[in-house]
Protein backbone atom coordinates (compact mmCIF):
# COMPACT_ATOMS: atom_id res chain seq x y z
CA UNK A 1 0.00 0.00 0.00
CA UNK A 2 0.78 3.95 0.00
CA UNK A 3 0.26 6.39 2.86
CA UNK A 4 -0.75 9.90 2.11
CA UNK A 5 0.02 12.57 4.84
CA UNK A 6 -2.86 15.15 6.13
CA UNK A 7 -0.31 17.68 5.14
CA UNK A 8 0.12 16.67 1.51
CA UNK A 9 -4.03 16.56 1.04
CA UNK A 10 -3.90 19.50 2.09
CA UNK A 11 -1.73 20.89 -0.36
CA UNK A 12 -2.96 18.78 -3.38
CA UNK A 13 -6.84 19.93 -2.18
CA UNK A 14 -6.39 23.88 -2.10
CA UNK A 15 -8.27 25.78 1.07
CA UNK A 16 -11.32 25.49 -0.52
CA UNK A 17 -11.84 21.59 -1.22
CA UNK A 18 -10.25 20.62 2.18
CA UNK A 19 -12.67 23.12 4.07
CA UNK A 20 -15.49 21.29 2.46
CA UNK A 21 -14.11 18.01 3.58
CA UNK A 22 -12.87 18.77 7.04
CA UNK A 23 -16.63 20.40 7.80
CA UNK A 24 -17.85 16.69 6.67
CA UNK A 25 -15.81 14.59 8.14
CA UNK A 26 -15.44 15.47 11.94
CA UNK A 27 -13.77 19.22 11.25
CA UNK A 28 -10.28 18.36 10.23
CA UNK A 29 -9.07 15.49 7.82
CA UNK A 30 -7.62 13.31 10.40
CA UNK A 31 -10.75 13.09 12.47
CA UNK A 32 -13.06 10.68 9.91
CA UNK A 33 -11.61 7.11 11.44
CA UNK A 34 -11.02 5.57 8.23
CA UNK A 35 -7.67 4.24 7.56
CA UNK A 36 -6.02 6.82 9.66
CA UNK A 37 -3.52 6.33 11.46
CA UNK A 38 -1.86 8.89 14.34
CA UNK A 39 -3.59 12.45 14.04
CA UNK A 40 -2.49 16.39 13.22
CA UNK A 41 -0.68 17.56 9.90
CA UNK A 42 1.20 14.12 9.99
CA UNK A 43 -1.58 11.77 9.95
CA UNK A 44 -1.30 9.59 7.42
CA UNK A 45 -4.12 7.97 5.39
CA UNK A 46 -3.98 4.59 4.43
CA UNK A 47 -4.50 3.23 0.57
CA UNK A 48 -5.12 0.26 -0.39
CA UNK A 49 -2.75 -1.09 -3.22
CA UNK A 50 0.04 -2.15 -4.48
CA UNK A 51 3.11 -0.97 -6.72
CA UNK A 52 4.33 -3.61 -9.66
CA UNK A 53 6.72 -1.37 -12.04
CA UNK A 54 5.22 1.56 -13.66
CA UNK A 55 1.79 0.33 -12.66
CA UNK A 56 -0.01 1.05 -9.03
CA UNK A 57 -2.90 -1.51 -8.44
CA UNK A 58 -5.42 -0.41 -6.13
CA UNK A 59 -8.62 -1.03 -4.37
CA UNK A 60 -11.37 1.48 -4.78
CA UNK A 61 -11.65 2.94 -1.43
CA UNK A 62 -15.57 2.33 0.39
CA UNK A 63 -17.44 5.06 -0.85
CA UNK A 64 -19.19 5.57 3.13
CA UNK A 65 -19.33 4.57 6.58
CA UNK A 66 -19.44 1.06 8.12
CA UNK A 67 -23.23 1.13 8.74
CA UNK A 68 -24.44 4.03 6.54
CA UNK A 69 -22.15 2.29 3.10
CA UNK A 70 -24.78 4.85 0.72
CA UNK A 71 -24.29 7.76 2.59
CA UNK A 72 -22.77 9.90 0.08
CA UNK A 73 -25.42 8.77 -2.52
CA UNK A 74 -28.45 10.21 -1.17
CA UNK A 75 -26.75 14.11 0.69
CA UNK A 76 -26.25 16.63 -1.76
CA UNK A 77 -23.71 18.88 0.20
CA UNK A 78 -21.61 15.77 1.33
CA UNK A 79 -18.40 15.10 0.47
CA UNK A 80 -15.72 11.80 -0.12
CA UNK A 81 -14.48 11.12 2.84
CA UNK A 82 -10.61 12.18 3.41
CA UNK A 83 -9.32 8.63 2.77
CA UNK A 84 -10.91 8.59 -0.41
CA UNK A 85 -9.96 11.85 -1.69
CA UNK A 86 -6.16 10.79 -0.71
CA UNK A 87 -6.37 7.76 -2.89
CA UNK A 88 -7.31 9.48 -6.58
CA UNK A 89 -5.17 12.47 -5.23
CA UNK A 90 -2.31 9.97 -4.88
CA UNK A 91 -2.76 8.48 -8.05
CA UNK A 92 -3.59 12.11 -10.11
CA UNK A 93 -0.04 13.87 -8.85
CA UNK A 94 3.62 13.56 -9.39
CA UNK A 95 6.47 11.36 -7.96
CA UNK A 96 8.21 14.58 -7.51
CA UNK A 97 4.82 16.22 -5.76
CA UNK A 98 4.22 13.02 -3.37
CA UNK A 99 2.24 10.79 -5.79
CA UNK A 100 2.17 7.68 -8.13
CA UNK A 101 1.95 10.38 -11.50
CA UNK A 102 -0.34 7.79 -12.87
CA UNK A 103 -1.05 8.57 -16.90
CA UNK A 104 -4.26 7.18 -17.00
CA UNK A 105 -7.06 5.00 -13.88
CA UNK A 106 -8.53 1.81 -15.23
CA UNK A 107 -11.54 1.19 -13.04
CA UNK A 108 -12.66 -2.58 -13.63
CA UNK A 109 -16.28 -4.05 -12.70
CA UNK A 110 -19.35 -2.51 -12.63
CA UNK A 111 -20.70 -0.51 -9.75
CA UNK A 112 -17.44 1.74 -8.52
CA UNK A 113 -18.24 4.97 -6.87
CA UNK A 114 -16.01 7.89 -8.47
CA UNK A 115 -19.37 8.36 -10.82
CA UNK A 116 -21.85 8.61 -7.83
CA UNK A 117 -20.39 10.94 -5.91
CA UNK A 118 -21.75 14.05 -5.42
CA UNK A 119 -22.11 17.11 -7.48
CA UNK A 120 -24.47 17.56 -10.90
CA UNK A 121 -26.99 14.59 -11.89
CA UNK A 122 -26.90 15.25 -15.91
CA UNK A 123 -23.21 16.97 -15.89
CA UNK A 124 -20.08 18.06 -14.06
CA UNK A 125 -18.77 21.25 -12.72
CA UNK A 126 -15.66 22.44 -11.26
CA UNK A 127 -17.16 21.96 -8.00
CA UNK A 128 -18.18 17.60 -8.53
CA UNK A 129 -16.20 15.27 -7.13
CA UNK A 130 -15.18 13.26 -9.86
CA UNK A 131 -14.05 16.35 -11.50
CA UNK A 132 -12.11 17.57 -8.34
CA UNK A 133 -10.82 13.90 -8.05
CA UNK A 134 -9.63 12.71 -11.18
CA UNK A 135 -9.01 15.78 -12.85
CA UNK A 136 -7.45 15.42 -16.49
CA UNK A 137 -6.38 11.65 -16.02
CA UNK A 138 -8.06 9.80 -18.83
CA UNK A 139 -10.52 7.42 -16.59
CA UNK A 140 -10.64 3.73 -19.41
CA UNK A 141 -13.90 1.72 -17.37
CA UNK A 142 -13.92 -1.76 -18.29
CA UNK A 143 -18.00 -2.73 -18.15
CA UNK A 144 -20.09 -5.15 -18.91
CA UNK A 145 -22.48 -4.63 -21.41
CA UNK A 146 -25.01 -5.81 -20.10
CA UNK A 147 -26.09 -2.60 -17.92
CA UNK A 148 -25.77 0.16 -20.75
CA UNK A 149 -27.49 2.48 -18.26
CA UNK A 150 -25.00 2.39 -15.80
CA UNK A 151 -22.40 2.36 -17.68
CA UNK A 152 -23.75 5.98 -19.68
CA UNK A 153 -23.60 7.37 -16.13
CA UNK A 154 -19.50 6.07 -15.67
CA UNK A 155 -19.13 7.64 -18.94
CA UNK A 156 -20.95 11.24 -18.22
CA UNK A 157 -19.99 11.75 -14.21
CA UNK A 158 -17.28 9.61 -14.25
CA UNK A 159 -15.44 10.80 -17.80
CA UNK A 160 -15.03 7.07 -18.62
CA UNK A 161 -13.60 6.08 -22.15
CA UNK A 162 -15.65 2.25 -21.44
CA UNK A 163 -14.53 -0.69 -22.94
CA UNK A 164 -17.28 -3.50 -23.21
CA UNK A 165 -17.47 -6.65 -22.72
CA UNK A 166 -19.74 -9.80 -22.66
CA UNK A 167 -20.63 -11.46 -19.85
CA UNK A 168 -19.28 -14.87 -19.99
CA UNK A 169 -22.79 -17.32 -20.89
CA UNK A 170 -24.21 -19.44 -17.64
CA UNK A 171 -24.86 -22.85 -17.69
CA UNK A 172 -25.78 -24.90 -15.36
CA UNK A 173 -23.35 -27.00 -12.93
CA UNK A 174 -24.90 -30.03 -12.01
CA UNK A 175 -23.66 -32.61 -9.47
CA UNK A 176 -20.47 -34.73 -9.94
CA UNK A 177 -19.40 -38.31 -7.87
CA UNK A 178 -20.37 -39.13 -5.02
CA UNK A 179 -23.62 -36.11 -5.28
CA UNK A 180 -24.97 -37.08 -8.41
CA UNK A 181 -24.80 -41.02 -6.55
CA UNK A 182 -26.81 -39.66 -3.63
CA UNK A 183 -29.18 -37.46 -5.67
CA UNK A 184 -30.09 -40.89 -7.07
CA UNK A 185 -30.25 -42.73 -3.63
CA UNK A 186 -32.56 -39.76 -2.16
CA UNK A 187 -34.67 -40.21 -5.43
CA UNK A 188 -34.92 -43.94 -5.08
CA UNK A 189 -35.73 -43.93 -1.01
CA UNK A 190 -38.66 -40.93 -1.45
CA UNK A 191 -39.94 -43.39 -4.45
CA UNK A 192 -40.16 -46.62 -2.69
CA UNK A 193 -41.46 -44.26 0.65
CA UNK A 194 -44.08 -42.83 -1.40
CA UNK A 195 -45.61 -46.52 -2.72
CA UNK A 196 -45.23 -48.43 0.80
CA UNK A 197 -47.33 -45.56 2.31
CA UNK A 198 -50.43 -47.32 3.52
CA UNK A 199 -53.60 -46.50 1.99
Amino acid sequence: GGTVTISRLEEWMGKDDTARVSKNWGGALDRSGIRTAGSGANAELMLGGRQFGNVWVGVQPPLGLPGDPMRLLFERDMTPHPQYVAFYKFLENSVEGGGFGADAVVHFGMHGTEEWLPGTPLGNTGECWPDILTGALPNVYVYAANNPSESLLAKRRGYGTLVSHNVPPYSRAGLYKELLSMRGLLADYEETAAREEPR
